[in-house]
């Protein structure tokens, strides 16, 4: 059985715990192609649902296509912030959202993540979870090469002009969008629940 060495369990631990989702990004800096291979790579050796391994990633680097996707992106979100309450904006305001994704354009490098939905074979829902269980890796990896990223989960407006984009197949769809780059930030953790409220023993339960 392979077992991790002491370090390697620190460095592992500390990758988790440093991973942020950044929304400002240096904007003189690009990720290199080897870089973003990296990101890829290591996505791929996710755990898949009957190892289908039913993702697909597209690197989009061309800047027409990442002024078409910012253009995208603002349009329906500033759509959807018309029906958020002043609480709930205030809240993603607060941590650094913004209904204005032209900020896209200037990204070195967005991923756009989709995954086949395969039928009878693997369920949907499993074909799914497949492909975020390959986004956590490639978020965590980021966090190891120096970068920061966050993801983009697509409103429902945005699904067909997103397909037609990037001329996604029918018998695929798109899991998110990530953005990634050299932050320009470094944000503090945002507050996480205590372990006694999501866990409980043999059977649901609020109680640890």
């Amino acid at each position: 059985m392979f077992l991790f060495e002491e370090q390697l369990k620190l460095d592992f631990y500390k990758v988790v715990k440093n991973r942020r989702s950044v929304r400002r990004f240096k904007t003189d800096s690009d990720i290199k192609d080897d870089v973003v291979r990296k990101l890829i790579e290591t996505a791929c050796l996710a755990p898949s649902a009957g190892n289908y391994q039913n993702w697909h990633f597209i690197i989009v680097k061309d800047a027409q296509k990442k002024r078409r996707l910012a253009e995208i992106c603002t349009k329906f979100s500033r759509l959807a912030w018309k029906d958020f309450s002043k609480n709930t904006a205030k809240l993603v305001a607060g941590r650094g959202g913004t209904w204005d994704k032209s900020y896209m354009t200037k990204l070195s490098v967005l991923i756009v993540v989709c995954y086949e939905t395969i039928g009878k074979t693997v369920q949907d829902s499993n074909a799914h979870a497949s492909a975020w269980c390959a986004i956590e890796n490639l978020l965590l990896a980021a966090t190891a090469e120096g970068l920061s990223a966050c993801v983009y989960n697509l409103w429902k407006r945005e699904i067909n002009p997103m397909r037609k984009l990037f001329k996604i197949p029918k018998n695929y769809k798109i899991a998110a969008i990530i953005q990634a780059g050299y932050p320009a930030e470094t944000p503090e953790q945002p507050p996480k629940k205590k372990l006694e409220e999501v866990t409980s023993y043999d059977a649901f339960s609020k109680e640890l």
